[in-house]
């Protein structure tokens, strides 16, 4: 602005209309009035500066409603604003809820025996005890009879936090025996040359479904076991805290 009137409206210089020469953009103000720091419209600042009763009689009733319209467009625009803030925080707290707690709620629901059931068809490539999978399930060995390593392998995707086992009687001091499995229990048994180890699935009557690694001839896979009444090499039904 071309002038300034300094201390408008706080009792140290009363308004009063300046030269039609002086006037500024803002012909319709008393005097004009020069945009200080701070000050978010001239023209409202001004109005509200000066305070006066008879400020408005001063004004046409026609920049009255120019400005009345300006404040409700400065309303208006601070809605607006306030209401984008709103949507981005709500969206903004959905992508975290997905990616953070939502994404933590669904990988509470990884069990040793919801893997398990995700492995079914894996196992031996190439050759007897070997191929990627074996490695995986052994911790990067090869070579080994891999049950045991299976088992730990479940564990260790569900977060279990045990010793890496690789040998099937080992699991039968990790845990308790119970007499009444459930599914996610793990069965120990014996057999020729050592033991072996699966996860149990389901328990029905009279039968019981498990899933085991390292059963048959190669190419040995992972795979679902039904036996009908309790098995005859069974050792021990295994029960680990937190594994269920």
């Amino acid at each position: 602005m071309d002038k300034t009137i300094k201390n408008l409206g706080q009792g140290k210089a009363e308004p009063k209309l300046c030269p039609k020469s002086g006037y500024s953009n803002y012909q319709f103000l008393p005097c004009p009035v020069k945009l200080e720091r701070g000050m978010k419209d001239p023209i409202i600042n001004a109005y509200e500066a000066i305070n006066k009763p008879d400020w408005s009689e001063k004004i046409s009733p026609k920049v009255l409603r120019w400005m009345q319209e300006e404040e409700r467009k400065e309303k208006n625009k601070q809605k607006i604003t306030s209401a984008v803030i709103l949507i981005t925080c709500i969206i903004g707290a959905g992508i975290i809820c997905l990616f953070s707690s939502c994404g933590m709620a669904r990988a509470s629901n990884i069990t040793p025996l919801s893997v398990a059931q995700s492995q079914i068809g894996l196992g031996e490539i190439g050759a007897n005890n070997t191929g990627v999978y074996v490695r995986k399930y052994l911790g990067g060995k090869d070579n080994l009879p891999w049950c045991a390593g299976f088992i730990s392998y479940c564990l260790k995707e569900a977060g279990i936090r045990l010793p890496y086992i690789l040998r099937a009687k080992d699991y039968l001091n990790m845990g308790i025996k119970v007499d009444r499995p459930k599914p996610g229990d793990l069965a120990v048994f014996s057999r020729n040359g050592g033991g072996h180890i699966g996860i149990i699935e389901k328990v029905d009557v009279n039968k019981i479904t498990t899933i085991e690694g390292n059963t048959g001839n190669y190419p040995s896979k992972v795979k679902r076991i039904v036996y009908k009444g309790k098995p005859k090499n069974l050792i021990a039904y295994i029960r680990l805290n937190g594994a269920n």
